[in-house]
Formats: structure tokens, C-alpha cells, sequence
């Protein structure tokens, strides 16, 4: 367990750092680094400053506020939207004298090079490549930090983002060792499964490239990639852990999150909070049911209060020792509990606002399929009261997954009474919603007009045939399946919810109240539990799941699936993982003692998936 913990995140990181220092020292002499806000945090994760400046980096801008008067520049970027907003900057400036870079993350764009070639200022900048990689958010949890690049799939078709998820796969089992067993779950997954298939195929077999993991070949990595399409109820379902509900009250982003003055009393301006691995309180609460933080925040401040009251009774010696190692320790415990206190008051007095504790009550409903006018009614209310825009958004999608969709006069009354309640703009989540299947009529639930994403021809000839004819279902046919899955999968806890008892849970259910069990976790609960190669195949064909074929010969033989010695399981979400599926898989990695580490393309829970489909336009 210590190698999962400690080294593999610290391989990541000083991968990472290595790639971005090397890329760096490219150029000789002294540089300025211009960054898009959404980079900053994710590059403070894995390099520090001091290193950046021991090889020349002078300063770090933002894009927004970059002055342009140094003769070395690199501008680091994820998006070609945002490299294009920088060609204004620089249609009339002298250039000749200056040298700028544009580095790509993680892969170049040839349309970035094409649109900079047409507006003649190709010639003045060198392109490079920063194949960031998964960063370490925790010891077990590691990320892409691309947020909306699955929409642009849903919505698009665009397949470029599936490219780089499989490249930075590559590269994890470049510095970790080669995967076991991989298992593809959906369509997008399924992509990614045959290209990373074929770059192994291409270069060989994979061995670690970090000599100070040798024992990592000792290990088993097991690797199940899942589609967010295939449980998007895990993700509109409020979340009631800790850290679940944090981050949809306080975004939390790289570890971080920012906070206010009504939450900081000590200060007028927003402040940013560590939360991974500098603050003690957090690790202790954060997989716990919200209901039950409060609680344990009252221990630990009665425990606090307990270690500063023996120092009365201290001798000298024991007050010295006390003052050197143990006094800055709890002066940072009480800080965070007392940051902990007032984040909890926050979060209670805004739930308070939308009636909260009807809300989790309209979604049991929902979820079990029942009351459906009585639902809709809240909705239509909630939408008259103007309840946050957001939150009705949720409720709306998350009736369409499990009621089987609306009737045409529902749907039309809802988004008349929307746009007329939130303004006319939102009619664009809508229609984008419509568009990818999460919202649709009942009455073309079995013949939908709604495609899945269409392949462009510039990219069609890249994409194996076997993906394009694959068996997974497009976005509205695992839509439609909800209600079945429901029942093969038993996802909907059978036990009363009176008598579920979320403060000491004894399932993965208890991040939604009991209400739901995230899809995944039944995945693995039962993967679990086979014990042969013949059971492992029926498992991937009853619950859909592509099975990879092993490159290496013989590779399964004599491998004991009972044995849990050095077995880990690798799980990776396409297009983002909840904090409330963080803490249901990490429940069940104590449960099965099997670790499992959690690999997504992004953090992502109901309100900022909804909200970057309003930034996409046609």
C-alpha cells in the first residue's frame, strides 16, 4: 500500500516537472511564461516556481493582463480558441525583434497553425508540445483537468480529445508498468481502448522507464475505462459526502478552493484554500456523509481543546517539546476546523434557500420512477420561484434519464416557462441537451431523431472500423437503458430509507442518502468477485464491457484472481468523475481491500457539466 500512496503519485509529478523543465530549457537566457488561468493551478501541481527559475523563467502573467515587452516568451495553452484570442494582441506590433513560443497542451494544433499561417504570423512563433499527463490531486485520485473537451465529443463529434486521453494512458504505463486486463465501457472508451491497444502493438512491449519502480512489475493493473454517458444519474443526483457537496457549493479546482469573505471573516478578499495533502481536517472528513461532519468536527475541536489544557500541567522539557513540534501543528487544526465550521454554516444557510431537504426528496422519487406529476410540479414551481437555474436544470435532466423522457407537451411547457424565467439564452442548454439525447420526448423514445456524434470526414479514416461499427450503445439507446440497468445491476438500494443509516453506511449508496448506488462501483463489486478467465469473459458480456485481447502471450495463465496480494485496480472515467463516485469507490477499495485508483479526464459534478454546454454554440 505504500507504493500505491507514495510513489505513483511522485512519479506523475516528477514526470511531469521533468517534461515541462525540459521543454523550458529549450530556450537559453531569460523568459516570460504567459498562461491561461485554468493552467496555472494544474502546472503549480507538478512544478514549483523555484524550479522554473533556476533554468530562466523571470516571470508568470496571466493571459488577460500580459504586457508584451520581453524578447522571450512562451504562451502556454489547452485550446485553440484561446491561442487565437492571443492573435489580436499582436496584429500590430513589431515582431521582428522578438521571440514567442506557443506551447500546446498536451498535443499541437494543426488548425492553430493553419489560422496562424493565415494571419501571417506563423513565422514568428515556434510551436511546441506539453504532454502534461494525469496530475496527482490526491494519493488516489489523478486527472486530466480538462473539462469540457467530452462535450465537445457529445456534441461535435470530435475525437481529437479521445487521441490525447489514450496518449497520456500510454505514457501513465510508460512510468508505471503495463495493464492487465483492460475493459472498455462505452463508445468512447471503446476508442480509446483499440488506439492504446494499437500504440502498444506499434512500440512494443511497455516497460517502466522509472528505475526507482522496479517493484511496480510485482504488481497486477487491472484497467476498467468508463463513458460518462453510461451513469449520468451519478452525476445530476445531489451529492451528500463532504467533498461531494463542496464542490458543488465551493468549486473545488486542483485542490483548491476559493473561498469568500463571508467565509474567511479575517479578510475582504477571496482566498484560495489548499485542501489535498495540507489540510488535516479535510483528509479526515471528506468521504464522510455531510450529516455527519458536523459531528466530527465537534470532536476534533473538544480533542483540540484537550491538548491545550495539558500544557497547564507540562514541565519545562515537555513545554519545549510541545512548542517545537507539536504547537504550529495544532494552531493549523484549529484553523481549518474553525474554516471547516463556517464552510459547513454556509453550505446549510444556502440549502436552507431551495427547500433542500424536498429536493432530495423529489429525486428518490425520480429515481424510483414514481409520482412523476408530482415531480413535475415541483419543477414547474421551483422555475416560477426562480430556484437556482442550475438545480432545476438537474432535476429536469435527471426526469428525462429515469422517466423515459417527457411528453411533447411537457417538454414544450417547461422550456417555454425556462426561458421566460432565466431569459431566452438558456433555451441554448436546452437544445444542446436535446441534441446529445439527455433530454428527449417519450413519444420517439424507441426511434429518436437525436444521432449520436457525427464523425467528420477529415478525421473518419483515423478512426478504426471497429470502433465506428462497435456494439456500444449511442448516447440515447444507454439513455433509455437506465430503468433496465436499474434492475440487472440492482442500483437502487432495497432497504428502507428510514432505517438507512448514512452516518455509519455499509454500501456505496450512502453518498446519495441511500437512494443510488453509482454504476461503476456495482461494476467492480461484481468483477470482484469472479475467480477464473471464464467467469471474467461472461462478466464483459453480460454487463457490456469490451475485454482487450493481451498482447503478451500466455499473460493470464497461472494468475489467481482470488489473491489480492499486489493486485490494483485502475479506473478511468471519460468525460469526468463526481467526488461523490471518488468516495463510493473508495469505500468499496476498504471493503474488498483491493486499492483502486481513480483516473478521469476532469472533477466534474452536475453544475459545471450543464454550465459548459452553454458556452458551446453552432
Amino acid at each position: 500500500m505504500e507504493f500505491i500512496s507514495g510513489s505513483i503519485p511522485s512519479i506523475l509529478k516528477n514526470a511531469a516537472s521533468t517534461i515541462l523543465l525540459s521543454v523550458l530549457e529549450k530556450i537559453e537566457g531569460q523568459k516570460d511564461i504567459v498562461l491561461c488561468d485554468q493552467l496555472i493551478s494544474s502546472i503549480d501541481l507538478v512544478c514549483s516556481f523555484k524550479d522554473m527559475k533556476n533554468i530562466g523563467v523571470d516571470k508568470i502573467f496571466k493571459l488577460e493582463n500580459a504586457p508584451i515587452n520581453n524578447s522571450k516568451r512562451y504562451y502556454t495553452c489547452e485550446k485553440f480558441e484561446k491561442a487565437c484570442s492571443w492573435v489580436n494582441l499582436f496584429q500590430n506590433k513589431d515582431l521582428n525583434d522578438l521571440q514567442y513560443w506557443i506551447i500546446f497542451v498536451p498535443q499541437k494544433s494543426y488548425v492553430c497553425e493553419r489560422y496562424l499561417e493565415q494571419e501571417g504570423l506563423f513565422g514568428y512563433f515556434t510551436i511546441l508540445d506539453f504532454p502534461l499527463g494525469f496530475m496527482p490531486l490526491d494519493s488516489d485520485l489523478f486527472s486530466l483537468e480538462s473539462d469540457d473537451s467530452y462535450q465537445d465529443f457529445l456534441l461535435f463529434g470530435d475525437y481529437h480529445f479521445l487521441n490525447n486521453v489514450a496518449l497520456c494512458l500510454y505514457q501513465f504505463q510508460k512510468l508505471i508498468g503495463p495493464v492487465n486486463l483492460l475493459f472498455g465501457k462505452g463508445r468512447a472508451s471503446e476508442f480509446i481502448c483499440d488506439y492504446l491497444m494499437k500504440m502498444n502493438a506499434l512500440n512494443g512491449l511497455i516497460m517502466t522507464t522509472n528505475q526507482d519502480q522496479a517493484n511496480a512489475e510485482d504488481y497486477l493493473f487491472d484497467l476498467l475505462i468508463v463513458d460518462r454517458e453510461e451513469d449520468y444519474a451519478s452525476l445530476f443526483l445531489s451529492q451528500l459526502n463532504y467533498c461531494g457537496i463542496l464542490d458543488e457549493t465551493f468549486p473545488i479546482r486542483c485542490g483548491k478552493i476559493e473561498l469568500d469573505s463571508e467565509v474567511i471573516k479575517d479578510t475582504q478578499m477571496p482566498a484560495k484554500h489548499q485542501l489535498f495533502g495540507a489540510d488535516q481536517i479535510y483528509g479526515d472528513i471528506q468521504n464522510q456523509s455531510f450529516s455527519s461532519v458536523c459531528v466530527s468536527l465537534k470532536e476534533k475541536g473538544q480533542r483540540l481543546r484537550q491538548k491545550y489544557h495539558e500544557r497547564q500541567s507540562m514541565n519545562l522539557n515537555e513545554m519545549k517539546e510541545f512548542l517545537n513540534k507539536d504547537l504550529k501543528n495544532i494552531q493549523s487544526e484549529h484553523k481549518a476546523l474553525f474554516l471547516h465550521i463556517n464552510i459547513c454554516e454556509k453550505i446549510m444557510e444556502r440549502k436552507k434557500q431551495t427547500k433542500f431537504s424536498d429536493q432530495l426528496k423529489m429525486e428518490q422519487n425520480i429515481i424510483e420512477g414514481i409520482e412523476s406529476r408530482s415531480v413535475l410540479n415541483f419543477i414547474e414551481d421551483g422555475i416560477i420561484k426562480l430556484y437556482p437555474k442550475m438545480l432545476m436544470l438537474r432535476l429536469i435532466c435527471l426526469y428525462s434519464i429515469c422517466y423515459g423522457g417527457f411528453s411533447t407537451r411537457d417538454l414544450n411547457h417547461l422550456m417555454k416557462l425556462f426561458g421566460q424565467s432565466y431569459g431566452f439564452d438558456c433555451i441554448l442548454w436546452l437544445f444542446n441537451l436535446k441534441k446529445i439525447g439527455i433530454i428527449f420526448e417519450t413519444t420517439n423514445q424507441f426511434n429518436f431523431n437525436v444521432t449520436s456524434p457525427t464523425i467528420t470526414s477529415s478525421i473518419s479514416s483515423t478512426i478504426p472500423k471497429l470502433v465506428q461499427q462497435s456494439s456500444s450503445s449511442s448516447p440515447s439507446e444507454t439513455i433509455r437503458k437506465f430503468r433496465h440497468n436499474t434492475k440487472k445491476f440492482n442500483l437502487i438500494p432495497l432497504l428502507e430509507t428510514e432505517s438507512y443509516n448514512i452516518r455509519a453506511p455499509t454500501d456505496c449508496g450512502y453518498v446519495f442518502g441511500g437512494a443510488y448506488y453509482p454504476f461503476v462501483c456495482k461494476l467492480l463489486d461484481s468483477f470482484f468477485n469472479l475467480q477464473s478467465m471464464s467467469q471474467i469473459d461472461d462478466w464483459s458480456r453480460q454487463s457490456n464491457c469490451k475485454l482487450q485481447p493481451s498482447l503478451i502471450p500466455n499473460q493470464h495463465n497461472g494468475r489467481s484472481l482470488s489473491s489480492k496480494n499486489k493486485r490494483i485496480q485502475l479506473v478511468l472515467f471519460v468525460g469526468g468523475v463526481t467526488y461523490a463516485e471518488v468516495s463510493a469507490l473508495r469505500f468499496l477499495s476498504r471493503q474488498k481491500e483491493i486499492p483502486i485508483l481513480i483516473m478521469t479526464t476532469s472533477i466534474c459534478n452536475g453544475n459545471n457539466f450543464l454550465n459548459s454546454f452553454m458556452k458551446k454554440s453552432f
